[in-house]
């Protein structure tokens, strides 16, 4: 049961991945399927669960452990705890998630799409304004901006700037 889940989830199967696994714990208590449920249960947006699941497994002192721990903290937006969390991991992927942590709190949701991806954890930023409701990374009206065109575009103000006398 734990292979076959294993097999489904790697394959996108999720849903149906998440019964074998649920299937292998009846049998038996085991760590990898429990981490296994652990990522499946994150995929599927389900973090409560998938946390429950790697804290279960906490016992075990292994970095990556924690660094899940702090993943799930991070989606539930207990931005405080997956700090405490990640920061004593001595691990890149704590590192990577620890620098991410003040653009996680700027976002009201960030999706699992590539845009934002990449503003988490690459060298871009977002152009545009949060208004009355927080910003959505996912939503069309914002720009993503690699720093190349950032650079461009504040010479592109410059020269628009000192053409038109414009002061601030």
């Amino acid at each position: 049961y734990q292979c076959l889940g294993r097999l489904l989830a790697l394959n996108g199967h999720l849903a149906e991945a998440l019964g074998y696994l649920n299937e292998a714990l009846q049998r038996e208590d085991d760590t990898q399927t429990r981490q296994w449920r652990g990522y499946v249960l994150g995929r599927l947006h389900r973090y409560e669960e998938a946390l429950a699941d790697y804290l279960e497994l906490r016992h075990l002192c292994d970095p990556q452990i924690e660094v899940n721990i702090g993943r799930m903290l991070l989606a539930l937006r207990r931005f405080d705890e997956a700090e405490d969390v990640l920061v004593v991991v001595a691990d890149p992927s704590a590192e990577q998630l620890l620098s991410a942590i003040p653009r996680y709190r700027e976002f009201d949701m960030i999706a699992e799409d590539v845009r934002s991806i990449r503003y988490l954890f690459g060298g871009t930023c977002v152009l545009g304004t949060k208004g009355e409701e927080a910003l959505r990374i996912t939503d069309e009206k914002y720009q993503l901006l690699d720093f190349p065109y950032i650079a461009f575009t504040v010479h592109r103000f410059l020269a628009l700037a000192q053409q038109f006398r414009w002061s601030f």
